[in-house]
């Protein structure tokens, strides 16, 4: 009980400085993870044009990095004929990959303007040289880092827009839980 009879009140702004706060480090962070991954995979895809055609149903044998999935792509006019089924991958010591579909028929560019569609998809799990052989005969068809997986890093784009959104409502209420702190 205080002294001229009337009750302590709670400090104002409490709340809105612990809320501001939280939020603004939450959208800073979310912020720069988008940055960084969004970044990366706009560079990646940039950087991709589908190189080294062979006429199937010959092997290619490229030297292909650690933790990425690659796509088989073949050249295409207007419909695809080659199915995952009929693309193995073997790694030098003679284990067979798995091979998938792709989630979306995503098309490249060639070299010379060519169009190529994506149709098998495989992962990497370290790095060494692989031969890769499509069964379909009187294809083309080439191997590089899968589009369509590269583009699911878009998704983080959004991420870099609630970021600075969280971020600014995290500001806005920080400064309202200052001043009515700093008045009570």
């Amino acid at each position: 009980m205080t002294t001229n009879g009337s009750a302590a009140s709670p400090a104002k702004g409490k709340g809105a400085v612990v809320t501001g706060a939280v939020l603004l480090v939450l959208g800073i962070v979310l912020g720069v993870l988008g940055v960084a991954v969004f970044g990366g995979t706009a560079k990646e895809i940039a950087g991709t044009t589908v190189a080294g055609t062979a006429a199937a149903p010959a092997e290619i044998t490229a030297d292909l990095k650690a933790a990425t999935t690659y796509a088989v792509y073949e050249q295409t006019g207007s419909a695809t004929t080659v199915k995952p089924a009929d693309v193995t991958v073997t790694a030098e010591d003679g284990t067979e990959l798995t091979v998938s579909a792709p989630a979306s028929a995503v098309v490249a560019n060639g070299e010379g303007g060519t169009k190529l569609t994506e149709v098998a998809i495989f992962d990497i799990g370290t790095s060494g040289t692989f031969t890769v052989k499509v069964a379909t005969e009187g294809v083309t068809y080439a191997v590089a880092p899968s589009l369509s997986v590269e583009a699911e890093g878009f998704a983080w784009g959004a991420a870099v827009i609630i970021g600075i959104v969280l971020a600014l409502i995290g500001l806005i209420l920080l400064i309202v839980g200052l001043v009515q702190r700093s008045r009570s």
